[in-house]
């Protein structure tokens, strides 16, 4: 896999009951406990995993959010590395199902996460509700791009107004940088997960029957909170 390749996401809940209702119904995921983290699945596809805030986020009122994992050869290495380029490391190589992770903050101050084992993919098979791309919200471009470009090797491409898409050995990904004034995104800076949909009008009505909200709409994508009101994600129709 090569090295910035987006593979893995999982959510952050304060309410792991709660939260495990919600995916499920919204998109028809079946759950399976593995020693505490929960595996979430679509037509025996492992989509995506769920677990509970650790304490240390809790203490400093760390929102419920969707996490997005970056493939990487050395997780330890290149943590130190992010440090050099204005980075910072909030949980520094830690074991992880078969591998090792690094919590990282960028130069902007939103979260990812590494990984250099090799079990942690999702997949993208099936038709409808798993996971198809992540995206940095962003209020400097040029900050962000120099950060990533560093870190990853990654090269960039505008593909819409204020929106580069990440080419990774020449190849495009499903990896977006968008540009948004804090005005539009809030003060914070962050990844954000996207899942497709057949049905988006039947996908909405039932997110707001089960409490999630809608943020925005855009032609082809719709930007959701979860019943936490904190968890943003995207839904797009395929």
């Amino acid at each position: 896999m090569a090295e910035g390749t987006f593979i893995w996401a999982d959510l952050s809940t304060y309410d792991t009951k709660k939260s495990t209702a919600f995916y499920s119904s919204l998109f028809d995921w079946h759950t399976k406990d593995v020693d505490g983290y929960t595996m979430l699945s679509s037509e025996g596809s492992v989509v995506a995993g769920l677990y509970e805030t650790p304490a240390f986020f809790k203490k400093i009122n760390m929102p419920h959010f969707w996490m997005s994992y970056f493939q990487v050869t050395d997780v330890s290495e290149l943590s130190g590395f992010a440090d050099s380029l204005g980075g910072k490391v909030e949980i520094n190589t830690i074991p992880f199902y078969n591998g090792n992770i690094s919590l990282i903050r960028d130069s902007m101050g939103a979260g990812f996460t590494v990984y250099d084992g090799n079990t942690l993919q999702f997949s993208a098979d099936n038709a409808n509700h798993s996971i198809i791309g992540t995206e940095l919200h962003t209020s400097n471009m040029d900050k962000s791009l120099s950060f990533y470009r560093g870190l990853f090797n990654w090269e960039f491409v505008e593909d819409g107004s204020h929106r580069y898409q990440v080419m990774i050995n020449g190849a495009a990904s499903n990896i977006y940088i968008y540009e948004l004034s804090n005005a539009i995104k809030g003060k914070y800076e962050y990844w954000t997960i996207s899942f497709q949909t057949s049905n988006m009008t039947e996908l909405k009505n039932h997110a707001l029957k089960l409490n999630g909200s809608i943020i925005s709409e855009e032609s082809n994508r719709v930007l959701i909170t979860d019943d936490s009101g904190e968890a943003f994600f995207y839904v797009q129709q395929t």
